[in-house]
């Protein structure tokens, strides 16, 4: 229990450090996973059940742009830090490479969460977009054989 403790102390030290585009970046994390794992239980259902359902192409483009702009905020935040280390620069000129060095990290923590955020995320879509349009095929191959059945 105490590992845990010290685990979650570390990990919101870390969001701390990362500045105010960290609480974005976990709300569109949130809103991403949430809707990716509901696409996933989605398809898996479709897949039991051999039914085409209509929810099946709702939130993708959604997904794209949670997906897209997550790194864009990220290097935002980068952008945002390394502004503060050189404006920090400018006005004393006698800090320490230490304060520099604090500065650019907690420039990139930013991206780092973005990218983290983004990589599963394009994963996810690219399984999803397949998944959809296997079902698609299928659906509209059995839709189009029945018409013709009736034919």
């Amino acid at each position: 229990m105490n590992f845990i403790n010290i685990y979650l102390k570390e990990l919101i030290n870390y969001y701390i450090l990362g500045g105010i585009l960290i609480f974005p970046l976990f709300i569109i994390s949130l809103i991403l996973w949430y809707l990716c794992l509901k696409k996933v239980f989605l398809l898996k259902t479709i897949e039991r059940k051999k039914v085409m359902n209509n929810l099946i192409f709702k939130d993708i483009k959604t997904i794209s742009i949670l997906t897209f702009i997550s790194p864009l905020i990220g290097l935002l935040g980068t952008v945002i830090g390394m502004i503060k280390t050189f404006n920090s620069l400018s006005l004393n000129s006698s800090l320490s490479s230490k304060y520099v060095s604090a500065g650019i990290s907690e420039s990139l923590i930013t991206t780092e969460i973005g990218l983290l955020i983004a990589i599963p995320g394009f994963l996810f879509l690219n399984y999803i977009k397949k998944k959809s349009a296997y079902f698609d095929t299928i659906y509209n191959f059995k839709f189009y054989r029945e018409i013709n059945d009736k034919n």
